[in-house]
């Protein structure tokens, strides 16, 4: 089996890692406006995702994900203790 080679330069998209954190029951963190689509995925727990400009909000738990556009402020609670990824 061969390994793929990986040259780094102008015009190639950069890998990120997703972030993971763990919030606990009642915690917040947010992304401000501004900032690049993200997937917010529920790892453990449940959280609620609003983002400023939609009229809907969003409650995830463990499994599921939603991209968020980033183009407002967006807030995740946990709504019980929660593990995160954040792309």
């Amino acid at each position: 089996m061969g390994y793929a080679r990986v040259v780094a330069g102008k015009g190639l998209p950069e890998i990120r890692q997703p972030r993971k954190f763990k919030l606990g029951n009642g915690g917040l963190w947010r992304i401000h406006g501004g900032e690049e689509a993200r997937q917010i995925e529920c790892r453990l727990g449940k959280i609620w995702i609003t983002q400023s400009g939609c009229l809907e909000d969003i409650v995830l738990v463990q499994g599921q994900k939603q991209c968020v556009d980033g183009s407002g402020l967006v807030l995740v609670q946990a709504l019980a203790d929660s593990e995160l990824a954040v792309e």
